[in-house]
């Protein structure tokens, strides 16, 4: 039976894919950062250390650059897709606006997951599977859970270049379409505000895997480390392109596109 088939199949419980073999991983997992519960208020007034400071949980302030846009645009509430959603609040894109009224879709592959992000952020869509082309790859979980990989040479240098790395499990998973998620979760008349997208090293085959003739959002956020400047193509840059889209600005390693019919609206270019 196809992948993609025997995906469909098992669908009747959401996205609890093979993955619920939790026991002896979770065992393994006990420490890693990715599993650890939040924290019973992390925007209390006693974490703040200044009456001037406002909470950003991104790891490059990419929700900073969100909020004021979308603040811009006097929009107060909205919708989000995140894909490689890692935790529901350390280098989240997204917890900010879910603390503001916002609700999305949260992706995660890593084991736990789903758990981690339906306990604090419960008006969420959380699905524990991994997002591409329809195929089972080997899934690299680190002791560090920002670092989980797909890809044998992003795991093997991680390894070599940086010890205090290392890999505690090694997983099969399989890839779901972007677009067969969206089909299957987002409701008809819901509009995407910004879909953000961190999957290390598999962000150009997740970018291509939505259908990008029927999902449009507003703002898309890619991670990028192929930043050149002027200097030759950039792979995901020129696929954004021949999809419509824009490059408006850029943290250290993240890209930010607007459609670029509409990207005149925001910004004297």
């Amino acid at each position: 039976m196809p992948l993609l088939g025997h995906f469909i199949n098992t669908l009747l419980s959401p996205f609890d894919l093979a993955i619920r073999r939790k026991s002896k991983l979770e065992e393994a997992l006990a420490s890693v950062h990715q599993l650890e519960p939040p924290p019973a208020d992390p925007v209390s007034p006693a974490n703040l250390s200044s009456p001037y400071a406002q909470p950003c949980y991104a790891q490059e302030g990419e929700d900073m650059i969100l909020l004021r846009f979308f603040e811009q645009r006097c929009q107060e509430n909205g919708f989000f897709v995140d894909v490689g959603a890692h935790h529901p609040m350390r280098f989240s894109n997204t917890f900010l606006f879910y603390q503001r009224g916002w609700r999305g879709i949260n992706i995660e592959p890593t084991p736990g997951s789903k758990t981690l992000f339906e306990g604090s952020r419960p008006e969420d869509i959380a699905l524990e599977c991994a997002v591409g082309k329809p195929e089972t790859l080997v899934f690299h979980i680190f002791n560090e859970g920002a670092l989980n990989t797909f890809s044998v040479a992003r795991a093997e240098k991680i390894c070599a270049n940086m010890p205090q790395y290392q890999i505690v499990q090694r997983i099969p998973i399989e890839k779901v379409p972007l677009a067969f998620i969206l089909d299957t979760y987002l409701a008809p008349d819901k509009t995407i505000d910004f879909l953000t997208i961190d999957a290390e090293d598999a962000d150009l085959e997740v970018t291509q895997s939505n259908n990008w003739e029927k999902y449009r959002p507003t703002v898309v956020l890619i991670e990028n480390h192929e930043y050149k400047g002027a200097k030759g193509q950039v792979p995901i840059r020129a696929f954004m392109d021949s999809q419509g889209y824009r490059l408006a600005f850029r943290t250290v390693s993240t890209d930010f596109y607007l459609e670029k019919n509409t990207i005149n609206q925001h910004f004297n270019t």
